[in-house]
């Protein structure tokens, strides 16, 4: 009977391990084949990324080159109909008058090439009296190669010759660097149309850097680029070609005409093609398919070396669980037999998942009274130790953390929460549906609960009542934590009065810390249960019967004290009255003591006298100044506003009084003339003293020494600081710091953080935050 009972063990076992060991075989088969395929599938995808990255790397490049030779079209086209162009070229020696012309040509280039692409070097050349513009000097060409073009290492005979020719259309060129045999650079020519065969000639010039345009790309690095011209079938490349290369390519080319392939094989590379949409040029890529072969090649070594690598793993893992699982597997089964039962040859004669799951079954029956009675054990020991917690201040010390954690109340001492209670309004009718409201409560309440992420446990409370203690995850501020709770109260109750008839009354406790707020907590609902009961109120914060009243603050905002600096600057009486005007109104809600409001006027003032310094010593403003002190004393705010409303217009009048007296002198009509086209263009970036100079036809150094003998100030100093009052307005808008530097001309983001915090100490967005904050307690500031 032994000798039985142990065969069928070991048939039992056998035939779960090899059930179990054929799943990891099928599945490492399915894995093999499936890795075969995508190994497949990865070839094909990398000839096709290969042929797409090629075409939009040929793209970039035939836009980079099409740009240039467009804007040397351009250039020729436009300066064919300049008349300066006409006149240098008649002329075959340089004299003063062609000097003279050759300086306003520069000038006119240094405009029109500025929207050109940075790296390209655009010149005018004039064979007839070999003279070469650009748009920052002229001279002879002799000079310019020395200045610019000798390191290029081709000779100068070359470059005289490629650029003095006579051409119908645009042409290129490679010039071969004498020393170390490279052709790294190209020159594009063009003849400037619209000058008189008979009356000399013009050449547009383009000098292109080709290793700048191969660093572009890195995939540009390892190949070759060409330029084939279909008109003369000559092929302009950036590395040497094979004569056979060189032969076979112009007549594939044109077969390919019509084709929609745009790549095609020669000898062992892959040409790469695209027609220029400015001349009939052809730009091509030359790079070796070994490249693409080799990658191919690696690939797929490295899919056979994880294939066999699998199949080993597979094997190892199969033999080590048999090894490690074969004694468990029969523990489990023998357990199941001694705790359970016997359950009959028919388990036994099934394999083994089902052995093991009949057991289980049978063994979680059995203790299934037992996992009751302890729920109903937790379930007491819960309810006690919430009992205890709300009725007595030091409960929280009675109890281990440890019971607290089990009982799914996580809350930390640092961490705030709160309590929710809802109260059922039961009779004759509601009372047979009270399980189910309180149902339909808790569920609703924990499914907006989950939604907010917050943390909470459901007391267990009064029959009528349903009760939740609630926290925040993390360390949150008081007024966060109530008012999401709140508006989940909100919700409730919108949720309750759309679906059901039931009724019931709601309260929710302020916020206090860890287990120890709980005591706490449980009076502010009981507080509201009291108040409940006389006054029909359905959903009550404790927050709003316990309202501390509101700080007495002052508010004097940043952009207001720089809308009336900018007021009284200007003289504007109406302007800066209506400021002030603002600044009272927004400090009327805050019940300002009489210290706070002459502490307000005050400030007012010193704001007003910052923008009047040479009339402090003035007799009327020295008078009007007493009058609003004395004013402040009277704790009467419209006489507090007259006070100061009369003091801002007299300075106002004195400033445009003085204005009034500067302007009737020539000198200061000159300063006002400056200081109105600084105001005109201060947005753009350009905008400094060489450029004011250069509007008012005088030397910088002459304006900058006048400006600071007028204002006190340097010229640079000046406009800066318009700028930045431009931009501190700014700042409190919508507007991003992007928009700030562009609209208020400092060229870009950077510099203007960089000069913003050389002034203010502060970056932008500090000084945005710093005065939104800006209240000052009456206290602190006196």
């Amino acid at each position: 009977m032994k000798l039985n009972k142990e065969w069928k063990w070991k048939t039992i076992n056998k035939r779960f391990l090899l059930q179990w060991s054929m799943a990891y075989i099928i599945s490492a088969l399915c894995a093999l084949i499936i890795l075969v395929a995508n190994s497949y599938h990865a070839v094909k995808i990398l000839h096709e990324q290969q042929e797409y990255t090629n075409n939009i790397q040929l793209e970039i490049t035939r836009i980079r080159m099409d740009r240039n030779i467009k804007n040397l079209r351009e250039i020729a086209l436009k300066e064919g109909r300049s008349s300066l162009v006409k006149d240098i070229a008649e002329t075959d020696i340089v004299d003063a008058k062609s000097r003279w012309n050759a300086y306003l040509l520069t000038n006119e280039l240094s405009t029109e090439f500025r929207t050109l692409e940075q790296g390209e070097n655009y010149y005018l050349y004039f064979p007839q009296s070999d003279l070469m513009v650009s748009e920052t000097y002229y001279s002879d060409s002799k000079t310019y190669y020395t200045m610019d073009m000798s390191e290029y290492g081709y000779s100068y005979e070359e470059f005289r010759e490629i650029i003095g020719g006579k051409y119908n259309s645009t042409q290129v060129f490679q010039p071969v660097n004498s020393m170390t045999g490279s052709t790294r650079y190209l020159i594009f020519v063009r003849p400037v149309s619209g000058i008189k065969k008979n009356a000399g000639s013009a050449n547009a010039v383009l000098i292109f850097d080709l290793k700048e345009l191969m660093q572009v790309s890195d995939w540009l690095l390892d190949s070759k680029l060409l330029i084939f011209n279909r008109n003369t079938k000559e092929i302009i490349s950036s590395d040497v070609l094979t004569d056979d290369f060189t032969e076979k390519l112009p007549v594939l080319l044109i077969k390919q005409d019509g084709n929609n392939d745009t790549s095609f094989q020669l000898n062992d590379q892959m040409v790469s093609y695209i027609p220029s949409e400015n001349e009939n040029w052809d730009f091509l890529v030359v790079s070796k398919s070994t490249n693409m072969s080799s990658q191919i090649s690696t690939i797929k070594r490295t899919l056979l070396l994880l294939m066999v690598l699998y199949a080993v793993i597979t094997v190892f893992i199969i033999a080590l669980d048999y090894r490690k699982n074969y004694s468990k597997i029969q523990n489990i089964m023998q357990a199941l037999e001694t705790n359970a039962g016997d359950m009959g040859d028919e388990a036994k004669s099934k394999d083994a998942y089902a052995y093991i799951d009949s057991g289980i079954r049978k063994l979680v029956k059995n203790n299934q009274q037992n996992f009751n009675m302890l729920e109903l054990q937790r379930s007491a020991i819960q309810r006690e130790m919430f009992r205890q917690l709300i009725s007595s201040r030091d409960a929280s010390r009675m109890f281990d953390r440890e019971l607290f954690t089990k009982s799914g109340i996580t809350i930390e001492e640092s961490m705030k929460g709160c309590l929710l209670s809802y109260s059922i309004e039961t009779d004759g009718t509601l009372i047979k549906n009270l399980d189910l409201m309180k149902f339909i409560l808790r569920n609703v309440t924990e499914e907006m609960l989950h939604k907010e992420d917050l943390e909470y446990v459901l007391f267990p409370s009064e029959e009528a009542e349903v009760m939740f203690l609630i926290w925040e995850k993390t360390e949150i501020s008081k007024n966060e934590l109530i008012e999401t709770v709140s508006l989940i109260q909100k919700n409730v109750r919108e949720f309750m009065e759309a679906n059901s008839d039931f009724q019931y009354k709601s309260a929710l406790s302020g916020s206090h810390h860890g287990i120890s707020g709980i005591y706490r907590e449980n009076a502010e609902i009981q507080v509201i249960r009291e108040l409940q009961k006389y006054e029909n109120i359905k959903d009550c914060d404790y927050k709003n019967i316990n309202m501390l009243p509101k700080d007495t603050l002052l508010e004097y905002p940043a952009d207001k004290e720089n809308q009336l600096l900018y007021s009284i600057r200007h003289g504007d009486i109406g302007a800066s009255e209506n400021v002030i005007e603002e600044i009272l109104n927004l400090n009327k809600s805050n019940y300002l003591s009489s210290e706070a409001k002459q502490f307000l006027i005050s400030k007012i003032m010193t704001t007003i006298l910052r923008e009047a310094r040479v009339f402090s010593a003035d007799s009327v403003v020295v008078m009007k100044q007493k009058k609003v002190i004395e004013a402040t004393k009277s704790d009467d705010i419209d006489a507090m506003l007259d006070a100061i409303l009369d003091f801002s217009k007299t300075i106002c009048e004195k400033i445009t009084n003085a204005s009034k007296e500067k302007i009737k002198s020539e000198k200061s009509v000159q300063y006002q003339k400056i200081k109105d086209y600084i105001d005109a263009n201060y947005q753009d970036p350009e905008l400094n003293v060489n450029a004011i100079a250069e509007a008012f036809r005088t030397s910088a150094s002459s304006l900058s020494k006048y400006f600071k003998s007028m204002n006190g100030d340097t010229l640079n100093r000046y406009i800066t600081n318009i700028r930045l009052c431009k931009a501190r307005e700014m700042i409190f808008t919508d507007a991003s710091l992007e928009e700030i530097s562009m609209e208020c001309g400092f060229g870009s983001q950077r510099t203007f953080l960089r000069v913003f915090k050389a002034y203010e100490g502060v970056t932008p967005s500090q000084y945005k935050e710093l005065n939104k904050r800006e209240g000052y307690r009456l206290y602190e500031n006196i």
